[in-house]
Formats: structure tokens, C-alpha cells, sequence
């Protein structure tokens, strides 16, 4: 990770350098010699100390996969700041010379940033966000196709209810009362059931809720359900084509944060798998195209 363009290589070496020094102090200490004892003793609480605030910055990541994400436009200039143009230059050369490392470094950066305002902890509102009385919300038009929910599980059908009722801008006493699934790194399913659920439970929403409200209406579910469907890998670059043409709506900031990530996972765009979809198309010509491209 680099903060304020300084090498990682270098912080890590400081860290390591920092390291030693601690543990030869540590190994000098003599209980005899008051001024070494009080060395060691506040060596030993530096240390911990540090420890203690990186155990609390993964404790709060593992509860949710979006602790922070950057603010819309707002009238305060401290919120116009665009994420990327914060310059860490003096934070990460502060943290170089004081052996911090890249984890603690990028703790404390995020933590300045939401004092600032610059950026907004969603994140921390989804493990409770069932338990938010739901109000009178904006309704999101939305694509959600037709589906047969009697193959899908628990948290799959209360996906598809949610989409359905921010469309229409009702919810049902007795959806909000159920439970939207717990979250998970691997599952990013619930964390879109915790996201819906929490727009209904904002009468004012942000704009970055919103913002990400509305992706999951209109890019992420219906792909979702496009894709359980219809799942053969002849399918496979036709998803991901349908993917990047649903979310050419988004401002351009925006999509140059998801425009990378769509790059980083375009498995089925390879021109092995555009020809095998190209073989399965339901027009004649482009499938003798394909054929015409292989021999």
C-alpha cells in the first residue's frame, strides 16, 4: 500500500528497524537501574498500545465489508474533497520515521478522514440495521425481472422482496421484521440485503447510500438474477457485457472505482469465452461467425 506516493518497501524496513530496537531494549532492561526500567515499561506500553488499535481496526472490518465510503457532492468544502486528492504525504513520512506500520498507518488515515467528513462510516450501521424502524423512503426505479424464488434460499428470497418493495416504495410490516442475513466477506449478498434495509430505514438517506441503493437495484440484482438463471458458462461473457451496459449510468468518478474492479474479474471476456457465447447466440450468422473464427 502506498500512502502520499512513499514507497512500502521503505515504511516496511523502518517497521522492521523499529522492531529490533524495541527488542534490544527490552533485552537490556535491568530491574536494578530505575532509568532502564522506566525504558522498558514504557517501550512495553508503546507496543501494546499499538497492538491493541490494530486488533480494534480488524475487529470492526470483520463486521462489515463497507466501513467507508466517499460522500457525494455537498456544500461543505471539506466534503467536496474528492478521496483521491487528499495528499498523505506528511502522515505516511510521519509514519515512516516513527516505525507505524502500513496497517496502522492506513487506520489512522481513515479515522482522520471521517472527522473530516471526507468519508462516512455505512458500514458501522449494517450489523443493526434490523432493528431501524423503517419510515417513508424515496422509491428506486428498478429492473427485478420475474423469478421463481421456490429454488433459493432464506437470504436470496429477502433480496429479491427488498429490490421489489424499494421499486414500489412500500414495505410490508413483515419483511421489515425479518432477518436480512448475517454478513460475511465471502457473501456479498447479505451486505446488499443490510444496505436495502438500511435505506428504508433512512428518511433522509446520503448520498453515498443512495448512491449504492440504486447500484443494487439497477446493476447488481438484476445481473444477480440473470446470472442464477441462467449459469452456464455459455452465458459467461453475455452477464458481463450486460454488467458494464447497466452501469454506464454512474457518474464518471464513480465508475472509475468500479471500472477497475469489472477489468480485474473479466474472466469471460477473453476471446475464448466471447467465441464459446458467440457458438450459443440465437442469431444464425453470429454463430457461423464464431465457427468462421475458430477453423
Amino acid at each position: 500500500m502506498f500512502i502520499g506516493n512513499v514507497d512500502v518497501k521503505l515504511a516496511k524496513v523502518l517497521e522492521k528497524r523499529m522492531q529490533r530496537k524495541i527488542k534490544s531494549i527490552k533485552q537490556l532492561g535491568d530491574q536494578s537501574d530505575p532509568e532502564k526500567s522506566e525504558l522498558v515499561g514504557k517501550v512495553t506500553v508503546l507496543d501494546a498500545t499499538f497492538s491493541q488499535v490494530e486488533e480494534n481496526m480488524y475487529e470492526s472490518s470483520s463486521t462489515s465489508e463497507i466501513d467507508f465510503q466517499i460522500d457525494g457532492p455537498s456544500t461543505s468544502k471539506a466534503r467536496q474533497t474528492d478521496l483521491r486528492g487528499v495528499d498523505f504525504r506528511n502522515l505516511a513520512e510521519a509514519c515512516d520515521r516513527t516505525g507505524v506500520s502500513d496497517r496502522r498507518a492506513s487506520f489512522l488515515a481513515n479515522v482522520v478522514l471521517q472527522d473530516l467528513g471526507i468519508v462516512s462510516p455505512i458500514g458501522k450501521l449494517l450489523p443493526t440495521c434490523q432493528n431501524l424502524p423503517v419510515v417513508k423512503f424515496e422509491k428506486i426505479d428498478g429492473e427485478v425481472p420475474e423469478f421463481d424464488l421456490n429454488d433459493t434460499s432464506t437470504d436470496q428470497v429477502y433480496f429479491y422482496e427488498m429490490c421489489s418493495v424499494i421499486a414500489k416504495g412500500d414495505v410490508p410490516p413483515n419483511l421489515s421484521k425479518r432477518y436480512p442475513g448475517k454478513m460475511a466477506h465471502a457473501r456479498w449478498l447479505t451486505t446488499a440485503n443490510r444496505i436495502l434495509r438500511l435505506y428504508v430505514a433512512s428518511e433522509q438517506p446520503s448520498n453515498e447510500l443512495k448512491t449504492i441503493t440504486e447500484f443494487i437495484l439497477k446493476v447488481y440484482a438484476p445481473v444477480w438474477f440473470d446470472i442464477k438463471v441462467r449459469s452456464s458458462c455459455t452465458e459467461g461473457s453475455r452477464h458481463l457485457f450486460s454488467l458494464i451496459r447497466r452501469s454506464r449510468y454512474l457518474p464518471a468518478a464513480v465508475k472509475d472505482v468500479i471500472d477497475p474492479v469489472i477489468q480485474r474479474n473479466a474472466f469471460f471476456a477473453h476471446k475464448e469465452n466471447i467465441l464459446l457465447s458467440m457458438l450459443t447466440d440465437d442469431r444464425k450468422p453470429m454463430r457461423e461467425l464464431a465457427l468462421k473464427r475458430i477453423l
